[in-house]
């Protein structure tokens, strides 16, 4: 069975029939309101999907019978496994899948009213937290039924509209601990705690349930159950919607049984691989992730109708990609989970979710992704990693950084103990500008948070990219290391920094260590390229960045083609990345790459497109002053100001940069074109020598304490 299923990936086929059947569940709603504005007959709508239906299985024959090459369609049979083109058409179908995803939001977002909540229930004080129910029973195997009993609960309650349920990483922190209800209230932010316990002899369960307010203590509803083990799911049903109906009274509506009850698999073992991925989830290590990978799968081998298992296997591996060694286009080659998952259940929230993640990765327009996030909150408000993604969606392409804080403030108010969470809101205070709040909240993090790595490598990098203080940055950095030796993308950072404190061996022997625990990852080639532009090698940056193109993306090759000044080069991949700085009219600075939007604008400018690359650089002036306590503000005022022709307001600014500048990647001054018309300049040359003798006193400080190695080396 499992040869089977590699060989149907192979050939594309599961791409195919995801394509086939999603391309005809749109085709059939858009028919659906064309042939009643038309008033057509009942029977051409039949015939049209009888049709489609016809066709499924020729798309499926097809795909697994032949394959398409260069030379058109031949038989799979026929055609040398060396020089296959199945992967080459497995990434087009891919984008055909993710091409589909879009219109079909795009067609919700016409047919479908759906976004902000019912103000009413928005700001009703409705919210409950569900603490592991208590295993009263002499085996304690019982404990994870206990635990998946409580946690079903949570995921049902989740559903309801105007009601916040506090997330499973904060309610089961007070697993095991005996804290009086009013104190949980008061740290999860609930009004309402549903607390129970779970006796299990035989196959006889007796369950007992209660709902306590946190202000005083009193019992709003409580009730106990007997039950035969077989009737788990109609006992949870009842659990929730009498909870449900506690909490909300005369609000309480009929139809919200229905959706509160809508079970999303019937298959017990399914549902319990499923909680346990869930579980594994918010960690972060690369164990965790591998763990709730496997999970999710066993879930989809036990119900392969099981929507939300798709969801977490897709969401798996992207995490694995952000986190571990896992590249981008195998995360790409799995797109066909989500729309799998949504097929499956066009109303899940989390599948929502995960596709506005998905498409806020790609360039695709913001209002898309934004619909998704927006689509995602309104089918499930508890759900807090739909606020967590939109807000980090919003901070990579936009300045609305007090709409950003405020979703992941409102993500952090769902689970208020996630330590996933609270790292972004640190970090969303960073990029706000709130430098001295952020790194109080990354200390609070490590504080509460002691054993959790990624709140190190937060901090480091606020000190890195918002302070001169290489030492403290690279002290964090360090630990972050020491603690997750396995990491690479965040890792990576370390290796950064001594290039930031002039020491180009400790970079490569950092970029060495990385290089025995995972020699394909992306990352290395990014590291490779940085060391061969810091050290003047921009030859050597472009072989490197042609050997990887796919894997770091068009801004490394075009980076080193501008260091060599191959303006024709640079052109035409800033075109490929970034096409609007050379396709709109007028052109406009891109928020949050204004870096490279003034490299852009400096290769129009050396290509005798003047006017375009001076508007390009007025707008980045423009943005400095409406936004300049942003960290993308980052020497870009002297570059425009130089581009310009205002070498005084250039030099003025260049003079300040030893005082009050970040030290991030400031050894690119050396060779950037974009300071050319001021390196001949003492000026320049002062600010570059003050800036080498600050880095040599830091990384002085640092061989005196032994962090000029990388962990393990």
């Amino acid at each position: 069975m499992a040869s089977l299923w590699t060989e149907l990936k192979r050939r594309n086929v599961i791409r195919v029939a995801l394509v086939y059947a999603f391309a005809s569940w749109l085709l059939i709603q858009v028919a659906d309101i064309m042939f009643e504005s038309f008033g057509t007959p009942d029977w051409v709508m039949k015939t049209f999907i009888g049709f489609l239906g016809l066709g499924f299985p020729i798309a499926v024959i097809v795909a697994w019978a032949f394959e398409i090459t260069p030379e058109g369609l031949k038989k799979e049979k026929d055609v040398d496994r060396s020089k296959s083109t199945t992967n080459e058409t497995g990434r087009k179908l891919d984008y055909g899948i993710i091409a589909i995803l879009a219109a079909a939001l795009i067609y919700f977002m016409f047919t479908h009213e759906w976004g902000a909540e019912d103000e009413d229930s928005a700001t009703a004080d409705k919210s409950v937290a569900v603490l592991p129910f208590v295993n009263m029973s002499a085996d304690p195997e019982n404990e994870f039924f206990s635990d998946g009993l409580s946690e079903t609960l949570l995921h049902m309650l989740a559903q309801v509209q105007g009601l916040r349920v506090a997330a499973r990483t904060s309610s089961f922190a007070f697993k095991g601990e005996n804290k009086d209800v009013r104190e949980i209230g008061r740290e999860l932010g609930v009004s309402t705690v549903l607390e129970g316990s779970v006796q299990k002899v035989g196959e006889q369960l007796r369950i007992t349930a209660q709902l306590v307010d946190t202000e005083d203590g009193s019992h709003l509803w409580s009730r106990s159950f007997d039950r035969n083990r077989e009737d788990v799911f109609a006992l949870q049903d009842e659990i929730a919607v009498e909870v449900v109906r506690a909490l909300k009274g005369a609000l309480f509506e009929a139809e919200e049984t229905e959706r509160l009850t809508r079970r999303r698999t019937d298959n017990v073992e399914a549902w319990q691989a499923y909680l346990l991925g869930i579980r594994e989830m918010p960690k972060r290590s690369i164990p965790a992730l591998e763990g709730a990978k496997r999970q999710f799968e066993r879930a989809i081998t036990l119900d392969p109708e099981f929507a939300a298992a798709y969801v977490g296997l897709y969401d798996a591996y992207a995490l694995l990609n952000e986190y571990g060694s896992l590249s981008r286009a195998e995360v790409d080659a799995n797109e066909w989970l989500l729309a799998t998952a949504l097929l499956l259940d066009p109303e899940l929230g989390e599948a929502y979710a995960s596709l506005g993640l998905r498409f806020s990765n790609r360039d695709i327009e913001p209002f898309i992704f934004e619909r998704a996030f927006r689509k995602a909150i309104a089918l499930a408000p508890s759900y807090a990693s739909a606020y967590q993604w939109y807000g980090n969606a919003l901070r990579d392409r936009t300045y609305r950084y007090e709409e950003i804080l405020a979703l992941h403030r409102k993500a952090r108010e769902i689970d208020p103990l996630s330590e996933v969470i609270n790292i972004n809101v640190a970090f969303s205070l960073f990029f706000a500008g709130h430098f001295d709040e952020a790194i109080s909240e990354y200390e609070q993090i490590i504080e509460r948070f002691p054993d959790y790595p990624f709140a190190r490598w937060g901090l480091g990098f606020t000190y890195w990219s918002g302070s001169k203080d290489l030492v403290r940055a690279t002290r964090e950095l360090h630990k972050y290391l020491e603690m997750d030796p396995q990491a690479m993308r965040y890792g990576s950072s370390l290796c950064e920094i001594y290039l930031d404190l002039d020491a180009p061996d400790a970079a490569q022997k950092c970029l060495d260590r990385l290089v025995e625990i995972a020699p394909d990852h992306w990352v290395l080639d990014n590291l490779r390229n940085q060391i061969a532009l810091y050290l003047g090698q921009p030859a050597t940056s472009i072989d490197l960045s042609r050997a990887t193109l796919g894997a770091i993306g068009a801004a490394r090759y075009v980076r080193a083609e501008f260091f060599a000044r191959d303006w024709e080069g640079a052109r035409e991949h800033y075109a490929q990345r970034w096409p609007q700085l050379f396709e709109s009219d007028p052109p406009e600075a891109i928020p949050n790459v204004l870096l490279d939007t003034l490299r852009a604008a400096y290769v129009l400018m050396q290509m005798g497109d003047e006017d375009r690359g001076r508007k390009l650089a007025q707008d980045v002036l423009e943005m400095i002053e409406r936004h300049g306590q942003f960290l993308a503000v980052n020497r870009e005022d002297v570059i425009a100001h130089a581009m310009l022709g205002n070498t005084d307001a250039a030099l003025a600014a260049l003079r300040e940069i030893p005082a009050t500048g970040n030290r991030y990647r400031w050894w690119m001054m050396r060779h950037d074109p974009v300071y050319d018309s001021l390196r001949d300049t003492p000026e320049f040359q002062a600010v570059i020598d003050e800036l080498a003798a600050d880095a040599a006193r830091q990384r002085a400080e640092l061989e005196a304490e032994g962090l000029m190695t990388v962990p393990g080396a």
